[in-house]
């Protein structure tokens, strides 16, 4: 949590299912699921690499 919220513009919002949710702007980037896994959210194109 404390390195993501070193990123600019990321902010740490309640996640519609009681867990931790990572905002970029107005747009959530990830959650936390626990303490030690984090869904990073990604395009398809960056998930094809």
């Amino acid at each position: 949590m404390e390195e993501l919220l070193t990123w600019a513009g990321v902010t740490m919002h309640p996640h519609r299912f009681g867990r931790v949710e990572f905002q970029l702007n107005v747009t959530e980037i990830g959650h936390l699921h626990g303490s030690r896994l984090f869904d990073l959210l990604l395009i398809k194109s960056e998930c094809d690499r």
